[in-house]
């Protein structure tokens, strides 16, 4: 049942397409009109470039942390899934000391060397090369 809605409203979409790409260059003229009318009529909002881009970083940073615990579920079937905070901090903590692991050899900038257990280690480790690995 489930096959049989998923190719109906893929057959759809599909025509959809095709009906759109068809009609594609009045579709395309008429909006450079509008734009143009609009554009001389109001105006651009004053910070939308800042928001556009705000909110494509929010949603494909969101994105990325999603497939990170996808990813790191599917490598570590038996561990739990870690939270995006976990993703996120794993994240900055690299950027911020430069490793993972409690090494001597590794300080942070204030001097402090980072302590953790070995299995928060790996586990971090394996967030962090799935993430890196996705970017």
């Amino acid at each position: 049942m489930f096959a049989q809605i998923f190719f109906l409203t893929s057959t759809f979409t599909l025509i959809l397409h095709l009906r759109l790409a068809k009609h594609w260059p009045e579709l395309i003229t008429s909006w450079c009109k509008m734009d143009k009318i609009m554009n001389a009529t109001y105006g651009y909002p004053a910070t939308l470039d800042r928001r556009l881009k705000v909110f494509t970083l929010l949603f494909m940073g969101l994105a990325i942390t999603r497939a990170v615990v996808e990813l790191f579920a599917v490598r570590f079937p038996d561990r739990p899934i870690p939270s995006h905070a976990t993703v996120i901090n794993t994240y900055e903590k690299f950027k911020r000391v430069g490793c993972l692991h409690k090494c001597h050899s590794c300080m942070h900038p204030e001097g402090w060397k980072p302590k953790i257990s070995e299995k928060r280690e790996e586990i971090e480790t394996a967030v962090l090369g799935i993430f890196l690995f996705l970017l």
